[in-house]
């Protein structure tokens, strides 16, 4: 038995119960194959659950991109948990096409509570500061870097090459006390 069921008509992706639930292939794969086993009926009409997924791309040294699915919710699909009290639990990285737009709701009647926890993959997270700082990075080993022996500074520009991103003091020895003047750096401090 499936573990969620496609109701083209409401756009629900329905649980069948209060349990575990993959984002992988208990719904996008079981979308995928109801679109291929269903009536044409059933799916007249209705659009995609999903059209946006990525995953399992390689990225090097053995690593793979951690599966994200997109749900339609801008087009009106929802996940709606099974009827009565209970908590459903999603792994994986499911998440709405459209942030400000509800992905889940619930038909919980009268005294039934219903508790919808989202397990995603922390592999697959980052933060706008480490963004930031990969990006840095990058820039730092593709972008033009400047070291100037009259100012003693270093300096790391914008791509374009001309807007200054970060500059700091460069030095000849480890210790920081004699400034760079063309001969061979071996300290740089913080660049700001």
């Amino acid at each position: 038995m499936a573990v969620a069921t496609f109701d083209f008509s409401n756009l629900i992706i329905k649980a069948q119960d209060f349990d575990d639930i993959n984002a992988g292939p208990d719904i996008y794969s079981e979308w995928k194959r109801q679109l291929t086993t269903a009536p044409t009926s059933l799916k007249s009409g209705a659009p995609p659950a999903f059209d946006v997924s990525v995953g399992g791309n390689d990225i090097g040294s053995g690593q793979t991109i951690s599966p994200y699915f997109f749900l339609r919710n801008d087009l009106g699909w929802r996940v709606e948990p099974a009827a009565g009290s209970g908590e459903l639990t999603i792994n994986g990285n499911l998440f709405p096409f459209d942030t400000a737009l509800a992905s889940f709701q619930s038909d919980a009647g009268g005294g039934d509570t219903v508790l919808i926890k989202q397990v995603v993959s922390p592999q697959s997270i980052t933060d706008a500061a480490g963004s930031a700082a990969l990006a840095r990075l990058v820039d730092f080993a593709q972008n033009k870097l400047i070291t100037d022996p009259v100012t003693g500074k270093i300096t790391l520009f914008e791509d374009d090459g001309l807007v200054v991103q970060l500059e700091g003091d460069l030095f000849e020895d480890a210790a920081g006390t004699i400034p760079y003047r063309g001969q061979g750096a071996e300290r740089r401090n913080r660049m700001t």
